[in-house]
């Protein structure tokens, strides 16, 4: 049921919208998928783990905000699910690299190919061997091995992998790896020595946070373009990769709440280079949760999961309240309630689609 704002003058276009939830609070472990159109249709649930067999303990790699891979390691070997975030296409993927049951770390799916690592140790000369496993869909796949490497993160954009790797010898040492998917080969080493940073490409650039700096490096060459002290506290302990959304040199982020608290975060937006707050965070959060209750009705709500188009000014959040109301209300940083759509499920994970 879409319960909207439009019949009081809202001519408002939305964006489509998908709501990744569980049936009740009993039923944590069962994944749903409800697509929202921009006219608040709101589709038929699909329970994708009646149908496919994954749930919320299954590991997710998710790409461009488009495709999310589940991953499930079974005894009777690996399962890989192709699941276009806003189609109801999930589809599983059979024979990824014929590896039978060695399991795959990090599996992502793009539009073109599936790729994945897998870490094999060598007990006797203590010696890792990582390989990767680039496969375009329906063709024989190709092998890039990194001998003496252990995966620590992985992120697929802009037709590139990216994927950071560490080894222990005197100490631990970290590299970047960028590999071309076209071509399936490295075009670049990034050598970040006892350093493991958190990277975000934006466009051509590539922002690497470590605790005191962020450096930004040319994305092709990987030439050191800037270097300064890191203002994001949020960004400052954190390894791997981060594909935030990112709009007018700002950044949205997850700020974990104080707790105790009925939140474990809230949306945050800063700006990139100064790390200023400019709007988002625990009072916003507690100010959109009054409107839903005072002004719109709805008793004790909670607000959940959520996602935010930064260029646009899209907020959507996820709720639930003390008598089994759920739903979503599409907002932005004003915490002005734009419209509520509510639905059969409790939301745990939510999309806007990127234009």
């Amino acid at each position: 049921m879409a319960c909207s704002k439009k019949e009081d003058g809202n001519s408002l276009s939305y964006p489509p919208v998908a709501v990744y939830g569980f049936p009740e609070s009993t039923q944590t472990a069962v994944v749903t998928k409800t697509l929202i159109s921009p006219q608040l249709a709101v589709g038929t649930t699909q329970n994708l783990t009646d149908a496919f067999g994954f749930d919320w303990g299954s590991m997710q790699k998710i790409y461009d905000h488009a495709i999310i891979s589940w991953y499930l390691f079974t005894p009777n070997g690996p399962f890989i699910f192709k699941d276009p975030i806003f189609a109801q296409e999930t589809t599983l993927l059979e024979g990824y690299c014929d590896l039978g049951e060695v399991f795959v770390r990090d599996p992502i799916c793009t539009p073109n190919e599936v790729i994945g690592a897998y870490d094999q140790y060598d007990a006797a000369t203590d010696t890792h061997l990582l390989t990767f496993g680039l496969q375009a869909y329906g063709e024989a796949c190709e092998r890039l091995t990194q001998p003496g490497y252990f995966l620590v993160d992985t992120m697929a954009k802009d037709g590139y992998l990216l994927a950071l790797l560490g080894k222990q010898d005197i100490g631990y040492q970290y590299k970047l790896l960028k590999i071309n998917l076209a071509t399936q080969t490295v075009e670049g080493t990034l050598n970040l020595l006892d350093q493991a940073p958190l990277f975000m490409k934006q466009g051509d650039q590539l922002y690497a946070f470590d605790p005191y700096t962020v450096k930004v490096f040319d994305f092709d060459s990987f030439a050191l373009l800037s270097s300064q002290p890191n203002p994001i506290a949020l960004l400052q302990s954190l390894q791997g990769f981060l594909d935030p959304p990112l709009a007018n040199g700002q950044i949205l982020l997850d700020e974990p709440a104080a707790q105790p608290s009925p939140y474990l975060s809230y949306p945050l937006l800063l700006d990139l280079d100064t790390g200023e707050t400019l709007k988002g965070g625990g009072a916003y959060t507690a100010e959109l949760a009054t409107q839903l209750g005072q002004v719109e009705g709805y008793a004790y709500p909670h607000l959940g999961a959520y996602a935010v188009d930064v260029e646009r000014g899209w907020v959507v959040f996820g709720f639930t309240t003390e008598y089994h109301k759920r739903g979503v209300v599409y907002t932005n940083f004003n915490a002005e309630i734009l419209d509520i759509v509510e639905l059969e499920v409790i939301p745990n994970m939510i999309f806007i689609e990127r234009e």
